[in-house]
């Protein structure tokens, strides 16, 4: 069977796709919320906090001594410990919070 190739028949065809598919907008994430910045924040400031703890724990305990007259009194090793918390929390959340600002540009960016 020999079919002639009729462009009118090709038009129509063409038209009957062109008309069934939608066009869509482009979508933009604009969401000022970027969770894989978050959590790598978040896993960076963990990260730090348990080095530092480990630190200051090795620290704490070579300073203690098992003989009476030696080695830092208790109450200096309690003020001690807590500085070392408030400085290894505050140095962790900062951090974090750095890395996770930094990284969300990072992500953000379309280029």
């Amino acid at each position: 069977m020999n079919h002639i190739h009729d462009p009118s028949e090709q038009s129509t065809v063409q038209n009957q796709y062109t008309d069934t598919h939608a066009i869509l907008p482009i979508q933009h994430n604009d969401s000022a919320v970027s969770w894989g910045a978050i959590f790598a924040g978040a896993a960076a400031a963990a990260a730090l906090a348990m080095i530092l703890l480990m630190l200051g724990t090795g620290l704490g305990l070579s300073s203690v001594s098992p003989w009476g007259n030696h080695g830092l009194s208790a109450e200096t090793i309690g003020v001690a410990t807590i500085a070392w918390l408030m400085f290894t929390q505050i140095a962790a959340s900062g951090m974090g919070g750095i890395f996770g600002w930094t990284t969300s540009y990072q992500m953000g960016e379309d280029t």
